[in-house]
């Protein structure tokens, strides 16, 4: 056999390899992304049975949740009117409470100091009215809060049967970015992660793309197609010249379910089929050396 072609066999182990990888930290950010989902759901299945209608206490409650999960950046409950303790006149303007008193402590240390000022928005946006009318627990598309990217899991309270208000959580996207843009595969392989509509979470060099570009954005029909895989959340993989390097690449993506995400791995081909060249060639070798 000569030394210095691959074979089709070895191309597909090299794909293989890249897909498996792409994988695992898939599941990883899988992992983590539940966790965090299940913060919101216990956190929404105490307070169905909290009858203790005290809400210092369920503020310290939610204090605690975001102590002990560094993790997050922001804890709350959101109540409809009236829905915690039918005290609501008594609480407005109160501290960690708006003009309406209803019970709504948004625990957050978005600007560093732990603090609990009032929900915002809650009439308006998914975060409040998705687990409202679905009753179901809801994943925000990610966006910017006084300058922070990131994204909230939110979990319907139940009362007697009854909607009466949501728990959740706000897991900042810093980390994601962290994460993946520190990951390096082959020699100049690199990570990122795009949400279930291709927005880019994370990227090693181009941080101006975060929150702001998707892969919709790019004129290229690979790229679009791996878009709307990434939509249905189906993994796969694509040939394309990386935007960026103009190098020939493949792009791995595959789904991190918790959260409509997806995780792509972009390795430069011939890095790729060099690297299962290389180890072929060391085995060849090693073999020789034992005969």
């Amino acid at each position: 056999m000569e030394i210095g072609t691959v074979t089709s066999q070895e191309e597909k182990l090299a794909y293989e390899k890249s897909i498996e990888m792409a994988g695992n930290y898939a599941n990883q950010f899988d992992a983590q992304m539940e966790a965090n989902q299940a913060i919101a759901r216990t956190l929404a299945c105490t307070m169905a049975e909290y009858g203790s209608q005290d809400r210092e206490e369920a503020m310290s409650i939610i204090k605690r949740i975001l102590n002990e999960n560094p993790q997050l950046i922001g804890v709350y409950l959101g109540y409809e009117p009236d829905a915690f303790d039918g005290r609501d006149k008594n609480y407005i303007n109160a501290p960690g409470h708006d003009s309406t008193g209803r019970f709504v402590p948004y625990c957050n240390k978005i600007n560093g100091p732990v603090i609990i000022e009032p929900l915002v928005h809650y009439d308006s946006s998914d975060y409040y009215q998705l687990p409202k009318t679905t009753g179901k627990d809801t994943l925000t598309e990610p966006y910017f809060y006084e300058g922070i990217f990131m994204v909230s899991y939110d979990s319907p309270i139940f009362k007697n049967g009854e909607f009466a208000g949501i728990a959740g959580v706000d897991v900042p996207l810093e980390y994601v970015d962290d994460v993946a843009s520190s990951i390096r595969t082959f020699d100049t392989g690199y990570a990122f992660m795009v949400s279930n509509t291709g927005i880019f979470l994370s990227h090693p060099t181009q941080k101006n793309w975060i929150g702001e570009k998707s892969l919709s954005d790019f004129d290229v029909e690979e790229i679009k197609n791996a878009a709307s895989d990434i939509r249905e959340g189906i993994g796969g993989h694509v040939e394309i010249k990386d935007p960026i390097t103009g190098k020939t690449v493949i792009m791995f993506y595959e789904p991190v379910k918790t959260g409509d995400f997806s995780f792509v791995l972009v390795v430069p081909k011939e890095e790729m089929l060099a690297g299962v060249k290389d180890l072929r060639d060391r085995l060849l070798e090693h073999h020789h050396h034992h005969h």
